[in-house]
């Protein structure tokens, strides 16, 4: 398969997920951060020199920025009709731009992520099935934003993904070529989050700098430094853009949730984010996924990073985990390519793998929107109405939208799904390398 068509594969796919979550999903009122980002998009389009909203989300200036500049490009092009039905469904005006952005920026993301897996995967087929894994989750961008449009998190992936593969592409230039590149993608995604540090942490690593120390090499130290200084002065450029309504401090939320997120909960985010078998899988084959991460040591420390930034971030634990997805991909690629052809068509194996990665994607159900209407636990009886509320629980298919993340929601369901998810891993584990 050439790489036009795998492309093209790749962006079929994308639209059939994308027409289907049209369809399905319901939007969200504008909440929390969203309607922070949604605020600043109108101060903006009113040529604001400086932008007042709630930290840190007032810091993330480039999709606010652009929905202002678009909005007015977009007006003649969309139907009345159409775009008012989408901010009725929003609840607030201003909202198409953030659709068109999101799109767009995840559309991109995506054929990122697809040259990225090319550096490590030669099969052209396994590379079309782990971007399908990552598009068709629901917490992933080419869902998610028609669930909750005002996000960030498209455009962040871009720039993440592009550092990710910059720093890939040119691992055996010098790095005084390589750090104008990455210093521009760190730019960028420090515009939109100020985690885009992590593209130059990882460009950092992969240079071996203890090595380069060792060697003396002097100037090519300097040039590691660069990326690193380029987001600090980017960090420097929204601090002077973005003015935050409130009292911010840079410490309070990670203490709040080294305070109050239990740590079972960080554990059971990673199943919630991948899927427990794709867990399961890499997992599998530990020996020589740690034989490919001590040549890639960047990736183990973005892995790593985004652990710790997930458990103390904030409490959308998941989403945050969701940087990490180029990285746990391409582990997932190079496990299955370990396995053996028997073992890739066996059923027993196979079949149940992919009922789980279904459910735990919710593939064949939307994220549910509004007030729960479930029945009380006093309520329920024998029946297969009681049975379907118990099970809604868990699959969360018409209410309980709190037990999608595992920081809220109940947990003695949380605490069950955790304890089926580890048996799960371990009989894949056993069967996988029994054979």
């Amino acid at each position: 398969m050439s790489r036009r068509t795998e492309t093209g594969v790749a962006a079929v796919i994308f639209l059939i997920i994308s027409l289907v979550a049209v369809s399905h999903q319901r939007a969200e009122r504008v909440f929390g951060d969203g309607e922070q980002y949604h605020r600043m998009s109108w101060q903006f389009a009113d040529r604001k020199a400086q932008v007042t909203a709630e930290g840190p989300f007032v810091y993330r200036l480039a999709t606010p920025w652009l929905a202002a500049r678009i909005d007015p490009l977009l007006a003649p092009i969309i139907p009345e009709a159409l775009a008012r039905a989408v901010e009725d469904a929003a609840g607030v005006k201003g909202v198409v731009p953030f659709y068109a952005i999101n799109i767009v920026a995840t559309l991109l993301a995506l054929l990122l992520l697809l040259a990225y897996l090319r550096c490590f995967l030669a099969s052209p087929g396994l590379r079309l099935l782990l971007v399908v894994l990552w598009m068709a989750a629901w917490q992933a961008p080419t869902r998610h934003l028609y669930f909750n449009p005002v996000t960030t998190e498209p455009l962040f992936l871009v720039a993440l993904i592009a550092g990710l593969l910059i720093v890939e592409r040119t691992r055996h230039w010098s790095a005084w070529h390589s750090a104008p590149a990455v210093a521009a993608a760190v730019v960028l995604a420090t515009l939109t989050r100020e985690s885009g540090l992590l593209i130059a942490v990882a460009f950092i690593v992969s240079r071996q700098p203890v090595t380069l120390s060792r060697q003396r090499c002097r100037p090519e130290l300097v040039a590691l430094v660069l990326p690193l200084l380029a987001g600090a002065a980017g960090l420097a450029f929204t601090h002077s853009v973005g003015v935050a309504s409130n009292t911010y401090e840079v410490w309070s939320e990670p203490l709040a949730m080294i305070r109050s997120k239990p740590l079972y909960t960080w554990v059971l985010a990673w199943f919630f984010a991948f899927g427990p078998p794709v867990v399961a899988v890499i997992l599998a084959a530990a020996r020589p996924v740690r034989r490919f991460l001590a040549d890639r040591p960047e990736m183990a420390v973005h892995l790593l990073l985004v652990g710790a930034l997930a458990f103390v971030g904030g409490t959308d634990t998941e989403r945050i985990l969701g940087w990490a997805a180029p990285v746990v991909l391409v582990l997932l690629g190079r496990a299955i390519a370990e396995w053996p052809p028997t073992l890739r068509w066996t059923p027993a194996l196979v079949v149940p793998m992919a009922v789980v990665q279904v459910a735990s994607a919710r593939v064949l159900w939307p994220v549910p929107v509004g007030v729960d209407q479930a029945a009380r636990t006093a309520d329920l009886d024998l029946s297969w109405h009681s049975l379907a509320a118990v099970l809604d629980k868990f699959l969360v298919i018409d209410n309980y939208y709190a037990n999608l993340w595992s920081y809220f929601g109940s947990r003695p369901v949380h605490g069950l799904i955790l304890a089926g998810d580890l048996v799960f891993v371990l009989a894949v584990i056993v069967m996988v390398n029994r054979r």
